[in-house]
C-alpha cells in the first residue's frame, strides 16, 4: 500500500503535468519543502513505477506529459480542479499552508459573510461530534424561539452556515442558519438521530428548462452554460436541466434557480412540470 506522503507527491506531478503542462525538480522540492536531490528521486519514482507518463523536454527543461498520459492520482473534471484552487485559498486563510500552484481565486462570498458567534460555533459542532442535544435561543419569522435541537451536519447554502437538526419542540427536522443562533446551553434530553429524517434520506430530480420568456439567443447561452458532455443530447436540445439532489435541499435549488437575474428582472431558470 502507499504511503499517504507518495500518493500526494504523485498527485502533485500529476496535476502540474496536466493542468500546466509540466513540472521541473525544483518546483516539486519547493511545493513539499523536501531538497532538489529527493525531489529528482521522486519523480524518477513515479517513472519507474508508471513508465510512459511524461517526457524530459532538453529545450523546457521540464517533464511534460506524454501523449498516453493518463492520471491516476486526481481527477481530470475542471470543476473539481477549479473548486481545489478555491478550496486552497480558504484553507489558505485558516492556517499557514502552502499551495500546488500560483493561481489563485479571488472569492467574492467573503464580501457577504454572515456575523457568527465562536463559542456558539465550537457548542454545534462539538454536539454534532458527539451527538448530544443543545437548547438554543433562536430568531426566525420575525421572534425568538428557545428550541431543544438534535443536530447531525453542517449545510453550506445559499451563502451561509446551517446545522441540519431534529427540533424536539417541533417534532421535525430542519435547517438552522448559523448566524440566527444567539445563545447555546447543554442540556440532558436525549439525542435523536437522523434516521426518521426522510427528506434527508429521499433523492429527487428537479427538471428545469430556460424561461421561454428570455431571448432565444440568450436562452442558447444558458444551455451551453449548462452542458453536460455526458447528458443526453435529446435532452440538451429541449433545454432540460436535471439536477439530483437530496429532498431536504431542495429549496436552496430553487431559490437559486428561481431567482429574478438583475439585467432581465425574470428568472433565468424555470421549474419543468411533469405531464
Amino acid at each position: 500500500m502507499m504511503k499517504r506522503r507518495d500518493s500526494e507527491r504523485f498527485a502533485y506531478i500529476e496535476t502540474c503535468l496536466y493542468w500546466s503542462g509540466g513540472v521541473t525538480a525544483p518546483q516539486l522540492a519547493e511545493a513539499f519543502g523536501i531538497d532538489r536531490r529527493n525531489a529528482q528521486t521522486v519523480i524518477a519514482q513515479y517513472r519507474e513505477k508508471y513508465p510512459q507518463q511524461l517526457i524530459y523536454n532538453e529545450s523546457t527543461k521540464k517533464h511534460e506529459p506524454s501523449e498516453s498520459f493518463q492520471p491516476y492520482f486526481i481527477k481530470t473534471d475542471p470543476h473539481l480542479y477549479l473548486d481545489y484552487l478555491r478550496g486552497s485559498y480558504l484553507v489558505g486563510k485558516f492556517i499557514d499552508y502552502s499551495t500546488w500552484t500560483d493561481l489563485s481565486v479571488v472569492n467574492v462570498d467573503d464580501s457577504f459573510r454572515t456575523a457568527i458567534d465562536n463559542q456558539m460555533v465550537k457548542s454545534i459542532i462539538n454536539a454534532v461530534q458527539l451527538k448530544q442535544a443543545l437548547i438554543i435561543e433562536y430568531h426566525a419569522k420575525a421572534k425568538w424561539h428557545y428550541l431543544t435541537l438534535s443536530p447531525h451536519r453542517l449545510v453550506y447554502a445559499s451563502r451561509r452556515y446551517h446545522v441540519r437538526a431534529y427540533v424536539h419542540e417541533w417534532n421535525n427536522y430542519i435547517d438552522v442558519v448559523l448566524s440566527r443562533i444567539y445563545s447555546v446551553k447543554p442540556t440532558e434530553q436525549f439525542w435523536v438521530s437522523d434516521e426518521g429524517d426522510e427528506q434527508w434520506q429521499t433523492f429527487i430530480e428537479l427538471k428545469f428548462q430556460p424561461n421561454p420568456a428570455l431571448p432565444e439567443q440568450f436562452i442558447n447561452t444558458l444551455k451551453i452554460d449548462y452542458y453536460d458532455f455526458s447528458m443526453d443530447k435529446s435532452l440538451l436540445d429541449k433545454g432540460l436541466l436535471i439536477i439530483k439532489t437530496r429532498k431536504a435541499l431542495e429549496g436552496y435549488i430553487l431559490r437559486e434557480m428561481e431567482r429574478a437575474d438583475w439585467r432581465y428582472k425574470m428568472p433565468l431558470w424555470i421549474i419543468k412540470e411533469n405531464h
